[in-house]
C-alpha cells in the first residue's frame, strides 16, 4: 500500500482569516532514473556475480550481473512510480531510493539474490522548466556511497558510483530530458554536455619494469629448470572505457526506433511506453567508437607484456652487466621462491575518461606457465609446451597474483587543471596539488547520498548559463557582430600605469628594429625590482657525525614520512607492490599493511614504475631530441625575459650540483616567473626610441657578440619552457631523476634503463652494517619474554643471537652492529626475527621435547631500494640516516602489532669498508635524576566519621615510587612517603605543605610510575579513601636526555578504592561511594638532574634544608584541640554547686600558698 500525505500549516493573528481551498492531491506517474556505473572494494569472498538491484516506492529493476573485482555496469536503470503532488509541475512526495548490491547464485532453474550490502539513498529535485519556459540545465553527479552489510548492517561491504534523476512521465520523450549516455564520448570534438558525462582522452602510459620477487613456487615436475621453463609474465592491463561496436549498433537502432515513435506521438498528443535512451540523438555512429590509431588489441583490457630474459636486449651474454639475474628466496613460508629481473621499459596508447571520479585502475598481473596436463587448455599447446618448450598459448598461462593501483592520481597534470580550475592562465604547483586533492575527496566514499541544496543547485545553474553566454558572445566577436556602436573615448595624456601619450603610441607600434639592449639587458629589467626571480643564498648545511637525529616512529620506506621535518624523504621509485588475488585496488600512500607476513594472501611481489603523459607518443613534441628543438627555433617565436631566462637556468644548475635535490622534485620545481608575451610586444616600441637615446651611454658593443647573447639565451628559453611544458603533461610528483634514466628512453639505446642499476652503479660486493638498537615487546608469555634477534641476508646468511638473549624483559636493549658482505639484487632481502628463548629442559618439559622456540614478530627490509636510492646514499654517506621504529608482526597473526625494533642500516662498497668505520654504537650514560614532589592540599574531602553535623575526616596523603632502577634507598629515602595527618577536617579542604624526595633514579628506565594515594587515618587502623597513579616516565628520560629541569602543577582527582564494609557487598559498597567524591590533590612536581638536586638540596617533609621551595607548617588540623576533638569527654553538671566550684578552687589555692610563705 502506498500512501501520502500532504499537509499545510498557516499562522495568523486574527480569525478573520478566508481558508484556501483544500489542496487536490492526486496519484501520477514519475520516472526514477538510477545511473548505476561501477562498484569498488566488493569484501565478499568466494564466485563473484554481482548485480545492482533499486528499489523505489514499490518498484525496482537490476542491472546485469558480472562476475568482476570491480563491476563495471554503466547502466541507467528507470523506475515508473506512483508519486503524490497537488500540481504536475510542483515537485511530488519523493520515497526514499534503496541501492541494493547482490551477489546472484543459480537455483534449481532460477537465480537467488543475496543481498551484499545496501544503502538508502534520499533524490527529491524533479527536472523542470524555468520562468522562460526552457528547461534548467541538468548535470549528473555521481558520487561514491558505502554499502553497509554484515549481521548488523553496519559493517562496509562494498561501495558503489551512482547518481539520480527525477522526472514527470510526460517529459520522459523531451530530447531536453533524455538519459545521459554513461559511456565516455570518443574525444573532446564528440562531447555534448547535454548528452554525456564524459569523454576520452588520449594518454600514453609509460612503464618501468624492474623485476618481480619472492614469487611462489608451485609443485612443478623435475625436468623443468625454474630458470627457463617456469620463467612467468608480466602482464600490465588498463581497463576500456569505451562500449564494442555490436553494443553501438543496437543503440543506434534503439534510437532510430524511439525517435520514430515519438515523432508519432507527438502527432497524435498521446503518452506512450519509451525505453530508456527515448529522444537522445547522436551526432553519428562514431562517436563512441575508438579513434583511429588505436591498438585494439583487446575488447576489455589495454594490454603491455614483459618477459624475462636472460641478457638485456641487445646485449652480450658474455658480458656480466648485461646478463639479468635469477636467483631463489625464501619468503612468505615457502622456501625456493622464484626473483627475475626484467628492466624493461615499455608505453602504451591510452584512452582514458577525463572525470578521475571514474577511477581507471592499472593492474600489474604475474602469469605462470602451465605445468600440468589439466592446465593446459588443448592437447596441442601441452605437447608445445612440455616437449618442445616453447611459448605456449596466451590463454594457458594462468594467473598466480594482480596488483591494482588507481590512475586517477596519476592523471597528467594538465587533465588536473581543466578538470577542477576555472583560471585559464599557466598553472602553478599549488594549483595542481588543490586539483589533486580535490580529485582525492571525489573518490573519497560517504556514509550515504548526499543531494545538492537548492543554493548550490542555482549556483551551479547561475554557472552553465554563463557559460553559455560567454559561448555565445565568443562567436558573435568571431563574426565581428556588434550590436552595439561604442562611443570613441578620447586617450588620455597619462594613463593609469604612468605612460604619457607618445610613449604609448611608439609602443603600440611595436618596432624594434636593428635595437641592441642596454649591457645586454631589456630597458623594464633595469627599471623594475624582479623579486623572486633568484634563489637565497644559502650555506652548506652542518652535518653531525653523531647519532642525535630523532627516531622515525615508522618504517623507512613508508610515505607517510614525505614532507615531514626529518633528514631523509624516501626516493623509492620500485618498491615491492603485492600480488594478491581476489583483492580491488591498493594505496600506496595509505595501505600501512605489511604483506610480507600474510602469507595466504600474497603470492609475490612486482617491483615497476609507470606515468602518464598527455596525448600519444608520436604525436607530442617532447618525443623529438633537444636538438631539434634547438633547431627549430625561430627568431620571432620567442619574446623573452633575458635576466629571468639566464638566473633561472643558473639556479638550476645550483641545484643539480647537490646530490639531494634530485630525489622528490615537485612537478613544477624551476618554473620561470618571466613577463608574459603581450606585455614584452607592448615594449618593443619603446625599446625602439629609448634605446637609440642612450647608445651613446651603453657605447660600442659588437653586434655580433650581442647576437650570440641572444641567440643563446633564446636557446636556454625555449629548453627551459620545453620542461615545464614536460611536466604539465605528466603525471603529478614524477622526479626528474625518475624521469630521466627510466621513461626518457631512446629506443635505439635499450641499455639505458638497465644501466641504471648494472655496472659502476653496483659493486660486486656490498658491506651490509646493521644496528641494533633496542626493541618493545607486546605479545609475549605470561611473567616476561626472554628476546634474542636472528637476521637473514637473502639465502647467504642466517645469524642467530641466541646465545645474548636477555631474560624476563619486554623492553630489551641490544647495542650491537653487525657486518656482513652481501651480493645485490640476491642477498639484499633482510628479515630480523625476534624469538623468545625457551631452555632445552622447559621445552622438553612443556611442549613433549619438541625444540621449537615462539616468534614474537619479524620485519622485512629491501636493501636493494636503498642502495639504489640517490637520497638515501646522500644521507649514508653523512651519517644522517634516521633510526626506524620498524614494527614486528607475525604471519600467525596478520595485521597485529606485536612490537618494534629500532634500528638502522647503513651500505658501502666493500673495497672501501676499511676506510670507513662503523658508526660507534654505544648505550647511553646512565644518568641519575631525582624527584620532588610537593603536595599543598586537598579538597573534596568526603567525611567518613562522626554523624550528622559533627562529620569529619583525619586524613594523609602518601607517595610510593614504583621503578626498578631506584637508587634512593640506600641513602634513607624510602619508596613509599608519607605526609603529616590532618586532623579534624570537618570542611573537606586539608593543608598539608609536605614534600616527598626520590633521589637517585637511574635513566634510562623500563617503567616509572607513582602511587598517590588518599587516606582516613583512625587511632588504629588506615582506610584508604581514593588513589591515583601518575606515569612520570616521560619526564624522567626527557630530564635524562636533555639535561634540563621539568616543572609542573596539576590538580588530579583520587579514584574511588571500592572495599566490602561490613554486612555490605561490593556492589553495594560501588554505588554508595560513586555518589560522593574521592578528593583531589593539588601538587607540584620538580624533576632535576641529580648534580641540579644536589646543589639545591631539600629536605624530606619539612625538614631542613628547608628550601626548594621553603615550606611552613600549616596551623590547621595541627592543635591538640583537633587531635582530642574527635574524643568524647563530657563533665557531668553539678547544678548550683557549679557556680560556687571556681570559688572553692579559688580559697583553696589562696591557702595553699599562705602556707608555702609559712603565713600559715
Amino acid at each position: 500500500t502506498i500512501s501520502s500525505v500532504l499537509m499545510v500549516i498557516e499562522h495568523h493573528s486574527t480569525d478573520d482569516v478566508q481558508r484556501h481551498d483544500r489542496k487536490n492531491v492526486k496519484h501520477m506517474t514519475y520516472i526514477a532514473r538510477a545511473y548505476v556505473f561501477m562498484a569498488r572494494n566488493i569484501t565478499v569472498d568466494g564466485k563473484m556475480n554481482y548485480a545492482i538491484r533499486i528499489a523505489c516506492a514499490g518498484v525496482s529493476k537490476s542491472t546485469h550481473s558480472l562476475s568482476e573485482i570491480r563491476p563495471m555496469w554503466m547502466k541507467c536503470l528507470e523506475l515508473p512510480i506512483v508519486l503524490f503532488s497537488d500540481h504536475p509541475k510542483e515537485q511530488p512526495t519523493m520515497f526514499p531510493i534503496t541501492v541494493t548490491l547482490c551477489h546472484q547464485q543459480p537455483f534449481l532453474a532460477q537465480t537467488r539474490d543475496d543481498d551484499v550490502g545496501k544503502t538508502v539513498c534520499v533524490y527529491e529535485y524533479m527536472r523542470r522548466k524555468d520562468n522562460m519556459g526552457r528547461w534548467e540545465p541538468f548535470k549528473l553527479n555521481p558520487q561514491w556511497v558505502q554499502l553497509k552489510g554484515g549481521r548488523y548492517g553496519s559493517k562496509v561491504a562494498g561501495e558503489v558510483l551512482v547518481a539520480f534523476e527525477l522526472l514527470h512521465s510526460r517529459d520522459r520523450g523531451v530530447p531536453e530530458c533524455a538519459p545521459r549516455m554513461m559511456w565516455p564520448a570518443a574525444s573532446e570534438e564528440d562531447f555534448d554536455e547535454r548528452e554525456h558525462f564524459s569523454y576520452l582522452r588520449k594518454a600514453t602510459l609509460h612503464v618501468a619494469m624492474y623485476g618481480v620477487r619472492d614469487l611462489k613456487l608451485k609443485k612443478t615436475p623435475a625436468s623443468m629448470q625454474p630458470e627457463h621453463d617456469l620463467a612467468p609474465r608480466v602482464e600490465v592491463r588498463v581497463k576500456k572505457f569505451h562500449s564494442d561496436k555490436h553494443a553501438q549498433e543496437e543503440l543506434r537502432q534503439h534510437q532510430e526506433a524511439l525517435a520514430q515513435q515519438h515523432h508519432q506521438a507527438m502527432l497524435a498528443n498521446q503518452e506512450f511506453n519509451m525505453g530508456p535512451l527515448a529522444g537522445h540523438h547522436h551526432k553519428n555512429d562514431q562517436k563512441n567508437k575508438p579513434p583511429a590509431g588505436m591498438d585494439d588489441d583487446d575488447q576489455a583490457f589495454f594490454r603491455l607484456g614483459f618477459k624475462y630474459r636472460e641478457v638485456i636486449e641487445g646485449g652480450d651474454k658474455g658480458n656480466k652487466d648485461d646478463r639479468l639475474n635469477f636467483w631463489q628466496s625464501d619468503a612468505l613460508g615457502k622456501q625456493g621462491n622464484l626473483n627475475y629481473e626484467i628492466l624493461q621499459v615499455k608505453r602504451k596508447k591510452l584512452l582514458l575518461p577525463d572525470k578521475a571520479l571514474l577511477q581507471p585502475f592499472i593492474s600489474f598481473r604475474v602469469l605462470e606457465r602451465p605445468t600440468t596436463f589439466s592446465e593446459y587448455k588443448t592437447l596441442g599447446s601441452w605437447l608445445t609446451g612440455k616437449f618442445e618448450q616453447g611459448d605456449t598459448d596466451k590463454h594457458d598461462w594462468q594467473v598466480m597474483g594482480e596488483y591494482r593501483q588507481s590512475l586517477s592520481e596519476s592523471y597528467p597534470c594538465k587533465w588536473l587543471h581543466d578538470l577542477y580550475n576555472d583560471a585559464s592562465e599557466h598553472p602553478t604547483e599549488s594549483d595542481i596539488r588543490t586539483a589533486l586533492e580535490r580529485a582525492k575527496a571525489e573518490l573519497r566514499a560517504k556514509g550515504r547520498y548526499e543531494e545538492e541544496s537548492a543554493q548550490q543547485r542555482a549556483q551551479a545553474i547561475r554557472r552553465e548559463r554563463e557559460k553559455l553566454f560567454q559561448k555565445e558572445r565568443q562567436r558573435m566577436n568571431a563574426k565581428k557582430v556588434e550590436l552595439i556602436e561604442p562611443e570613441a573615448k578620447t586617450p588620455e595624456a597619462v594613463d593609469t600605469a604612468a605612460w604619457p601619450l607618445a610613449l604609448r603610441n611608439a609602443r603600440d607600434q611595436g618596432k624594434r628594429e636593428n635595437s641592441i639592449p642596454l649591457y645586454g639587458k631589456t630597458l623594464h629589467v633595469l627599471n623594475m625590482h624582479r623579486g623572486g626571480s633568484l634563489k637565497p643564498r644559502e650555506g652548506e648545511k652542518h652535518h653531525k657525525k653523531d647519532r642525535t637525529q630523532a627516531v622515525l616512529n615508522d618504517k623507512l620506506e613508508s610515505r607517510r614520512n614525505i614532507g615531514k621535518k626529518h633528514v631523509f624523504s624516501p626516493d623509492f621509485y620500485f618498491e615491492n607492490r603485492p600480488l594478491l588475488n581476489g583483492f580491488d585496488l591498493q594505496d600506496p600512500d595509505t595501505n600501512t599493511k605489511d604483506w610480507h607476513y600474510y602469507h595466504a594472501e600474497c603470492f609475490g611481489f612486482v617491483k615497476a614504475a609507470f606515468k602518464l603523459t598527455d596525448g600519444w607518443a608520436e604525436e607530442n613534441e617532447d618525443s623529438r631530441g633537444l636538438a631539434d628543438e634547438k633547431e627549430d627555433v625561430q627568431e620571432d617565436e620567442i619574446d623573452v625575459d633575458w635576466e629571468a631566462s639566464r638566473s633561472s637556468t643558473d639556479s638550476d644548475n645550483e641545484d643539480r650540483k647537490e646530490p639531494a635535490k634530485g630525489a622528490k622534485q615537485g612537478a613544477f620545481g624551476g618554473v620561470t616567473s618571466g613577463l608574459t608575451k603581450n606585455f614584452d610586444k607592448a615594449m618593443k616600441g619603446v625599446l625602439g626610441n629609448m634605446e637609440k637615446a642612450v647608445g651613446a651611454m651603453a657605447g660600442v658593443v659588437g653586434a655580433d657578440v650581442q647576437k650570440q647573447e641572444r641567440q643563446d639565451a633564446k636557446e636556454e628559453q625555449v629548453v627551459h619552457a620545453k620542461l615545464d611544458s614536460k611536466r604539465l603533461a605528466s603525471s603529478f610528483g614524477i622526479s626528474d631523476e625518475l624521469d630521466q634514466f627510466a621513461f626518457s628512453v631512446d629506443e635505439k639505446d635499450p641499455k639505458h634503463f638497465a644501466r641504471r642499476f648494472k655496472g659502476q652503479n653496483l659493486p660486486s660486493r656490498v658491506r651490509v652494517r646493521i644496528y641494533f638498537v633496542k626493541a618493545i615487546c607486546i605479545m609475549g608469555k605470561p611473567g616476561g619474554q626472554d628476546p634474542y634477534l636472528r637476521f637473514k641476508l637473502g639465502n647467504a646468511y642466517d645469524v642467530s643471537m641466541r646465545n645474548m638473549y636477555q631474560p624476563k624483559t619486554s623492553t630489551p636493549s641490544f647495542y650491537r652492529v653487525e657486518e656482513r658482505d652481501i651480493r645485490i639484487p640476491e642477498d639484499a632481502r633482510l628479515q630480523v626475527d625476534m624469538y623468545d628463548y625457551e631452555s632445552a629442559a622447559d621445552m622438553v618439559g612443556s611442549m613433549a621435547g619438541v625444540f621449537e622456540e615462539r616468534l614474537i614478530g619479524s620485519t622485512t627490509i629491501d636493501l636493494e631500494d636503498r642502495w639504489h636510492s640517490k637520497e638515501w646514499q646522500y644521507c649514508s654517506s653523512r651519517k644522517a640516516i634516521p633510526p626506524e621504529q620498524r614494527p614486528l608482526y607475525n604471519s600467525e597473526m596478520p595485521g597485529q602489532n606485536c612490537g618494534s625494533i629500532e634500528m638502522w642500516v647503513e651500505m658501502l662498497d666493500s673495497m672501501k669498508a676499511s676506510e670507513e668505520k662503523a658508526t660507534d654504537l654505544r648505550r647511553p650514560p646512565e644518568e641519575q635524576v631525582e624527584v620532588r614532589i610537593v603536595i599543598w592540599t586537598c579538597s573534596e574531602v568526603p567525611l567518613l566519621d562522626g554523624s550528622g553535623a559533627d562529620m569529619y575526616s583525619d586524613v594523609a596523603v602518601s607517595v610510593k615510587l614504583e621503578c626498578n632502577q631506584y637508587r634512593g634507598e640506600e641513602i634513607r629515602f624510602p619508596r613509599e612517603q608519607e605526609t603529616d595527618i590532618h586532623n579534624h577536617c570537618t570542611t573537606g579542604n586539608a593543608v598539608f605543605n609536605w614534600r616527598i624526595v626520590f633521589p637517585r633514579i637511574t635513566v634510562p628506565t623500563e617503567s616509572c610510575t607513582l602511587d598517590i594515594t588518599l587516606k582516613e587515618m583512625d587511632s588504629l587502623s588506615e582506610d584508604i579513601i581514593g588513589q591515583v597513579t601518575l606515569d612520570i616516565r616521560k619526564y624522567v628520560e626527557k630530564v635524562g636526555r636533555d639535561m634540563e629541569s621539568v616543572n609542573s602543577k596539576a590538580d588530579l582527582k583520587f579514584m574511588h578504592i571500592h572495599r566490602e564494609a561490613d554486612g555490605k557487598t561490593q556492589e553495594d559498597v560501588h554505588q554508595a561511594v560513586e555518589k560522593t567524591s574521592a578528593g583531589r590533590v593539588q601538587l607540584e612536581m620538580w624533576v632535576l638532574t641529580q648534580e641540579e638536586a644536589t646543589a639545591k638540596e631539600a629536605g624530606m617533609g619539612r625538614n631542613p634544608p628547608n628550601d626548594h621551595p621553603p615550606l611552613t607548617t600549616p596551623s590547621e588540623g595541627r592543635g591538640w584541640g583537633d587531635v582530642f576533638a574527635g574524643f568524647p569527654l563530657e563533665l557531668p553538671s553539678f547544678g548550683i554547686f557549679w557556680k560556687i566550684i571556681p570559688l572553692i578552687l579559688f580559697t583553696l589555692l589562696a591557702l595553699v600558698v599562705l602556707r608555702q610563705i609559712k603565713l600559715l
